[in-house]
């Protein structure tokens, strides 16, 4: 039931009525009563929606391990636009338009030999990265060594100085060269 305060719309109504309006306060409304339709939240769970939700989950793991006096942390604030917040531009670069980066980076990641995939796991895991698990995506689930793949390849594509080399051809002393920017004070 919606409270109203003085006649309805000439001074305050707080609350729903009947599961057809929403009534509410906002400080910098001028002029009315802000009022908008009940609306029930969906969360069909689709394929589709799992998909972007777990890669965009992947890669907010990342930026969670990304410690802001670290080497990785530093390369990122250099190169970034003004105004944009390091985490965010990460991500962006990690994402791409359309998930374009991260697919194309998941896309390689599966033609690696089991071994140099071993390995990214193995940096992943001194990392203490977690898979990434969501059941009603294609996906399924996303790997630490595939996360830390992922950002390598944002990095490299960014140009930072951790990621010199493509991706697809990284050693393992680069690997663990750029795991280390990852605790490595800058």
């Amino acid at each position: 039931m919606a409270k109203v305060v003085l006649p309805l719309l000439s001074a305050e109504a707080r609350g729903k009525i009947a599961d057809a309006l929403v009534f509410f306060p906002l400080a910098h409304a001028k002029g009315g009563q802000p009022v908008r339709r009940w609306l029930t939240p969906a969360n069909p769970q689709s394929t589709s929606q799992g998909d972007s939700r777990i890669r965009t989950a992947a890669v907010g793991n990342i930026t969670a391990k990304v410690g802001k006096t670290f080497d990785l942390h530093t390369q990122i604030v250099a190169m970034m636009p003004a105004k944009k917040i390091w985490n965010a531009y990460f991500v962006e670069r990690m994402l791409g338009s359309s998930f374009a980066v991260i697919n194309a980076a998941l896309t390689a990641f599966t033609g690696l030999d089991t071994a140099v995939k071993t390995a990214w796991d193995l940096e992943a895991a001194a990392l203490a990265m977690e898979d990434t698990v969501l059941s009603y995506s294609t996906l399924e689930t996303i790997t630490a060594g595939e996360k830390l793949y992922v950002s390598y390849h944002a990095a490299y594509l960014m140009g930072l100085a951790c990621a010199t080399t493509i991706a697809t051809d990284v050693t393992a002393t680069e690997m663990s060269t750029y795991g280390a920017c990852f605790t490595t004070s800058a």
